[in-house]
């Protein structure tokens, strides 16, 4: 499975285009395509939230993972 920093990456990646998508499709006029992208853009930044919980509960697991060992060390 993919690491979180590369699902968080590549969710960046789906914001940019979608973005760039937007951009284009407005000065086009193409109101289907910047829907399509608007849909996207969500998506990816839900994923993006998702992806932040995950690194702050796997910091925080850390966190307290080192902390018991530092306890254990100093008993």
């Amino acid at each position: 499975m993919d690491s979180s920093s590369e699902l968080y990456t590549r969710a960046l990646n789906v914001v940019q285009e979608a973005r760039h998508t937007i951009q284009q499709a407005q000065a086009s006029g193409n109101v289907q395509q910047v829907y399509e992208a608007q849909r996207r853009l969500y998506l990816a930044q839900q994923e993006i939230e998702h992806v932040q919980s995950l690194l702050k509960e796997k910091a925080g697991a850390r966190e307290s993972h080192q902390g018991h060992q530092s306890r254990d060390l100093e008993e």
